[in-house]
């Protein structure tokens, strides 16, 4: 499959690799997977931040938080004929400056604080008379190296200069810094998620208090099944989308699927901005993609109808075609054929959520990707350990045809009624007879739903 990307004038051809750092000789996996460049390759994305040394391991301060380390300007002012201190420059009338390296916030890092980590630790310390266990600080020191950080100032004025670089400026600049700079957001705060989870992980056996422990350890044990359950289902998990009847008609005189910057309008959030913005920062969708080359949106499912592990919450249909959250995009359920799985990314909540980053639904998924792909601790913690969304999200790129389609359901319209408009059946069967295409069309009348 190919996809043209049409440049505005000033833009270089590197445009495609989001961090405007090489050429377009590894743009093989766009070409052979479908999907954008920065969303299968998404720890690449960040390496020129690396290479600044914006982007870094963070070091914990004796408060025991993740900062990072800063190249500042010091200041000094000084007399005539007062002595200049090594390594201080004049920049003006009596002003001199040096740079200097000094701890920061982990600006980039938006913890959810779920987790009484300082307190916990705290109580741990003061059973210890002083101290934690030396096998736990132990355990800790390894898994606090997970840490990364990097200050919201140096990311942004990073961006600037890429952007400068290639030739964005005006909106299309703020475009793309805001994007860069929530999709490392988003990168730091779930990669130290991660860790605070393990921390308290490590931890909770050391609790004093035996109803506390018990309900953390509960909360681990289903948690982790969760993340269990998430992944064999996303491993057999296809693409569907939910459309209108109405608007359906329209796909099947047009012969494809259109995106919302075609047909501008959404049942979802129509919010151009927002979303092409945060196409570019949690999708990776280079930030000129024409408007019929952006993704399609639906959800995954693993089976027709039936209950699936209860993994939400509250949602027994969640992996369901018949899925009742999705109940507003519309009553048609049009179901893709395995090979479009190849050129479909997923988050595990909706990617307007602000923080998930995608992944190839193909791909093996890991704690890692999931954690990415948005699979929190901090959602869960009131489940006890299960996830709340109601669907995952997925996105289609290289458009959807009619060829694309392998089943067509009609479900009901109406949240909790148990008959399907058989007008819409037999409609939506005629125009497609009448384009010649055959694709099974039936109705679905969910035995379970969600609660």
């Amino acid at each position: 499959m190919t996809i043209t990307i049409h440049f505005e004038p000033g833009l270089k051809p590197v445009f495609k690799h989001l961090t405007g750092q090489h050429d377009q000789k590894t743009h093989g996996r766009w070409a052979s997977s479908g999907l954008p460049h920065e969303l299968t390759n998404y720890d690449e994305g960040f390496q020129g931040l690396r290479d600044a040394g914006i982007l870094q391991q963070a070091k914990i301060n004796k408060y025991n938080q993740p900062v990072v380390t800063r190249k500042v300007k010091d200041r000094i002012y000084l007399y005539d004929g007062q002595p200049v201190p090594e390594g201080y420059e004049k920049v003006g009338a009596g002003i001199y400056e040096k740079e200097i390296e000094k701890d920061a916030n982990n600006s980039m890092d938006k913890p959810f604080m779920t987790f009484a980590i300082d307190r916990v630790r705290n109580e741990i310390e003061e059973k210890g008379f002083g101290g934690l266990p030396k096998e736990l600080e132990a355990q800790l020191t390894e898994i606090q190296k997970g840490y990364i950080g990097a200050d919201e100032r140096d990311v942004k004025s990073h961006y600037q200069k890429i952007a400068k670089d290639m030739g964005l400026t005006g909106r299309n600049g703020d475009y793309f810094v805001d994007a860069m700079t929530m999709r490392t957001e988003i990168y730091v705060t779930n990669t130290n998620e991660r860790v605070r989870y393990e921390m308290m992980k490590a931890m909770t056996p050391y609790i004093d208090n035996d109803e506390s422990k018990a309900r953390m350890t509960s909360y681990f044990k289903n948690y982790e099944k969760t993340q269990k359950t998430v992944a064999a289902n996303l491993e057999k998990a296809f693409p569907v989308v939910a459309i209108e009847s109405d608007d359906f008609m329209k796909v099947i005189a047009d012969g494809r699927f259109k995106t919302q910057y075609e047909t501008r309008e959404s049942n979802g959030a129509y919010k151009p901005y927002l979303r092409r913005t945060r196409e570019l920062a949690f999708l990776g969708v280079p930030q000129d993609t024409g408007a019929s080359e952006r993704p399609i949106y639906g959800f995954l499912a693993v089976q027709v109808d039936g209950t699936t592990p209860n993994t939400s919450g509250y949602n027994r249909d969640r992996w369901n075609i018949a899925n009742t959250s999705v109940s507003q995009y519309g009553e048609v359920r049009v179901v893709l054929k395995d090979g479009v799985r190849e050129r479909t990314s997923y988050t595990i909540p909706d990617s307007l959520d602000g923080y998930a980053l995608a992944r190839p639904l193909s791909e093996k998924h890991t704690t890692e990707s999931m954690t990415f792909a948005g699979i929190r601790h901090d959602l869960s913690m009131s489940h006890g350990g299960l996830q709340r969304e109601g669907y995952s999200e997925a996105q289609v790129y290289g458009g959807i045809k009619l060829s694309d389609i392998k089943e067509i359901y009609v479900v009901p319209s109406d949240y909790g009624s148990k008959s399907v408009n058989s007008s819409t059946v037999s409609s939506i069967k005629s125009a497609l007879e009448a384009k010649g295409v055959n694709i099974p069309v039936n109705a679905l009348v969910p035995e379970k739903s969600g609660s």
